[in-house]
């Protein structure tokens, strides 16, 4: 309740990146939205109202909501994420010869940092960038997101 965690089924590993994808942006964002919290009360007003109708079909209703709302919502956006975040990789790569998960965690830095690489991440994991290189995955980047 207090430091929710996402389960997921044994087979998980064998999911493609997208699925994984799909199902964590899902799953993050209920907790994004601290539905763990909402439902530990509902399900404590069940437990104390377990007579009364209107806390089973209250709880009923927030757990629809919530799936609702996520579905149509929040998995949309995390999609077009996604999908913008596979074109910059994709576009870094053909730009810049790097590994897939590297240049996703160029994209993710550049992002974090307001569309700039830091001069961290600059002089450490990406050491062996030249400046044009940089200068070229920053506006791939801010190309990519531009808009979201």
């Amino acid at each position: 309740m207090l430091r929710p965690v996402v389960i997921l089924p044994a087979g998980w590993r064998k999911w493609n990146a997208n699925t994984r994808r799909a199902v964590l942006a899902h799953e993050f964002a209920h907790l994004r939205r601290r539905h763990p919290l909402i439902s530990a009360l509902a399900r404590f007003a069940k437990c104390e109202f377990w007579f009364h109708l209107l806390a089973w079909w209250s709880a009923a209703e927030f757990l629809y909501a919530c799936v609702r709302r996520t579905v149509e919502q929040d998995l949309p956006q995390e999609i077009e994420y996604i999908r913008r975040h596979d074109e910059a990789t994709r576009r870094i790569m053909d730009a810049v010869e790097m590994p897939d998960r590297l240049a996703g965690n160029l994209v993710m830095s550049i992002r974090q940092n307001n569309g700039i690489l830091s001069k961290k991440r600059r002089e450490g994991e990406f050491h062996q960038l030249r400046a044009d290189e940089v200068t070229l995955i920053e506006a791939i980047v801010r190309d990519a997101f531009e808009g979201f």
